[in-house]
């Protein structure tokens, strides 16, 4: 008998329905959620996910603007952006990452007020995770969280594994992890880790963010392991282009307990986890008297 599958699409439709009427219930009282995106260049994964985001946002009542720059735009002009919408009425500010190499990255996120950053990336965000409550948790790790929640799967007093060290995935979900409620007893392995299938075969729980095509295989995991593919890679297969991800999905899900498909696992809970943070974002501008238009 296969895993079971952790379907990103499922939950995600079932978490929208809820958004929907808090949307519904913020407009009522005045607050419209608002969230302005930056896109800058045109790498063409970023454009796919700023549509996803858009159409996303959309779908559920959130109206989002998308500000669209060329790859050679001066990083003092990303600054310039980022100050104004700091203090315009917007609930929500996205930067899509990857930027371009030119822009330095810290830079922008530094000057991003944290109360707007809805990805959860600012410098006080991510520092808040570690030392107390963020204005917002990252959105993938965030997503994971949600994901094996919905399925009941216990995290209290499990060993697991997050394989990857990126800012987007592994150091944020190694501290989500850690934290009080959730319990989980971590190792996060990375390219210069030693003999990385003695810490996957003990794992109760994978979460996989690396980015190597079909990197773990079967026999690098425990009968009965829960796995979390957060990883997205392209692969040809018979002559046609294939998105996977980090687990070699037919291989694991042979002894895997739960396992998440590439597309459809983590992909849309991220996006979800997005819709969420704008929504709470919308309800601070409540409580602090800011009226989004």
């Amino acid at each position: 008998m296969g895993a079971k599958l952790l379907d990103g699409r499922i939950v995600s439709e079932k978490i929208r329905e809820g958004l929907v009427k808090e949307v519904i219930d913020l407009k009522e009282k005045g607050i419209s959620p608002f969230l302005r995106v930056l896109l800058v260049g045109d790498y063409p994964p970023s454009l796919i996910y700023v549509k996803n985001k858009e159409d996303a946002c959309r779908r559920i009542g959130i109206k989002t603007e998308t500000l669209r720059l060329p790859q050679e735009t001066p990083e003092e002009k990303i600054l310039e952006i980022i100050r104004e919408w700091n203090t315009d009425p917007c609930s929500g500010i996205l930067v899509q990452l990857p930027l371009p190499k030119t822009i330095d990255k810290n830079k922008v996120f530094s000057l991003l007020d944290p109360k707007k950053d809805v990805d959860g990336l600012t410098p006080t965000n991510l520092g808040l995770l570690l030392t107390g409550e963020p204005y917002f948790f990252p959105c993938t790790p965030l997503g994971v969280l949600e994901l094996l929640r919905f399925y009941g799967i216990e995290t209290k007093g499990k060993y697991v594994v997050i394989v990857g060290r990126g800012e987007l995935v592994g150091k944020p979900m190694s501290c989500l992890l850690l934290r009080k409620g959730i319990d989980a007893t971590v190792t996060v392995c990375h390219t210069l880790t030693r003999d990385i299938t003695s810490f996957t075969s003990r794992a109760d729980i994978l979460i996989l963010g690396m980015g190597k095509a079909l990197f773990l295989k079967g026999e690098m995991i425990k009968e009965g392991a829960v796995i979390v593919d957060c990883g997205i890679s392209k692969v040809k297969e018979k002559g046609k282009t294939k998105i996977v991800g980090d687990c070699d999905f037919f291989s694991c899900e042979k002894k895997a307990s739960f396992i998440s498909p590439v597309p459809g696992g983590v992909g849309p809970m991220t996006v979800t986890m997005l819709l969420w943070n704008t929504i709470q974002a919308a309800k601070r501008q409540i409580s602090e008297g800011m009226r989004g238009k």
